[in-house]
């Protein structure tokens, strides 16, 4: 998952940048941070490859650590599987 920082722009000129050193993808592009991860896996089960369904989960996470940033992939990637998401 990455997400574009500043506009589709940005990532568009990447590809038109004469030299490589001009327009480094890591300051385009912004990469989510481990906790994100790890939040989103367990979300999802991954923890537990026995469970057949989502349960209901409670997790605390930190100031500054992406808890929209959560919520969004979380309600990107159940809606891709057909769940409402609101």
């Amino acid at each position: 998952i990455f997400t574009v920082l500043k506009s589709g722009e940005s990532y568009c000129r990447l590809e038109e940048a004469p030299n490589e050193e001009e327009m480094d993808p890591m300051k385009v592009l912004m990469r989510p941070h481990n906790i994100q991860i790890q939040t989103l896996l367990s979300m999802f089960g991954c923890e537990d490859p026995s469970l057949r369904s989502l349960k209901s989960q409670l997790m605390q996470i930190r100031t500054g650590e992406g808890k929209s940033m959560i919520l969004g992939a979380a309600s990107t990637v159940l809606g891709l599987f057909g769940f409402g998401v609101r």
